[in-house]
């Protein structure tokens, strides 16, 4: 089955996935250029860095300096990527759907544990 064509418009939209990521999802990435899409000083949050960014198709993941806070609202400025995108701001909430890991176990007893746990973020 043929893929559907891409959108001739640029849109956008920010969420996150975690506290120390911001996803931009681009309607079609394709009509930015590539040397603008990659780079971060095209990314604003507020009392925030952008430290780098990977560009997964439409996607764009950029990691922060500083972890964001759950449940607070945020906002990405865009800039030099594309006429309709450039000069706005997009928001979202900081949500984390990060699953901990087990880093430690230490048996007590024969019936008894204690279970360490570690966030990525």
């Amino acid at each position: 089955m043929p893929e559907p064509d891409k959108p001739t418009e640029l849109t956008a939209k920010a969420y996150s996935e975690n506290l120390k990521e911001v996803v931009v999802e681009f309607s079609n990435a394709e009509l930015i250029k590539e040397e603008n899409l990659t780079d971060v000083r095209n990314y604003r949050i507020a009392n925030n860095t952008v430290e780098s960014l990977t560009v997964d198709g439409d996607l764009v993941i950029l990691e922060l300096k500083t972890p964001l806070v759950k449940g607070k609202s945020y906002s990405v400025l865009l800039r030099n990527l594309g006429e309709k995108v450039n000069g706005k701001k997009f928001s979202f909430t900081a949500v984390d759907n990060t699953i901990p890991s087990v880093t430690d176990v230490k048996m007590l007893g024969k019936k008894r544990y204690i279970s360490n746990y570690f966030r990525t973020c």
